[in-house]
C-alpha cells in the first residue's frame, strides 16, 4: 500500500526542518526509494527521479526554489 504524500507537513524552512526530515525519510522508505536517499550511486535513474519528485512535493513554494537545479533525490 503506498503512503500518503499530502499527510506530511510541507517543508518550510528552519522552523520545521527536523520534524519534516524525520517524515520524509519514512515516507521515501515506505516507497521504496531508500536506496536514492543515501547514494547517487548505484540507483536506477527512475528512483532518482521519483524520490526528487516526491521531495519537491513535500515542500513550500519558497522552499522548493532552494532545490529546482538538483537532479536527484540525493541531491536534494
Amino acid at each position: 500500500m503506498a503512503g500518503k504524500l499530502g499527510q506530511i507537513t510541507k517543508l518550510k524552512g528552519s522552523e520545521n526542518y527536523q520534524g519534516w526530515a524525520i517524515m520524509a525519510k519514512a515516507y521515501l522508505l515506505r516507497e521504496g526509494l531508500s536506496e536514492a536517499i543515501a547514494s547517487a550511486e548505484n540507483t536506477h535513474d527512475r528512483m532518482q527521479e521519483k524520490s526528487l519528485a516526491d521531495i519537491i512535493l513535500m515542500c513550500e513554494y519558497n522552499t522548493a526554489n532552494h532545490i529546482q537545479a538538483c537532479k536527484t533525490g540525493f541531491e536534494a
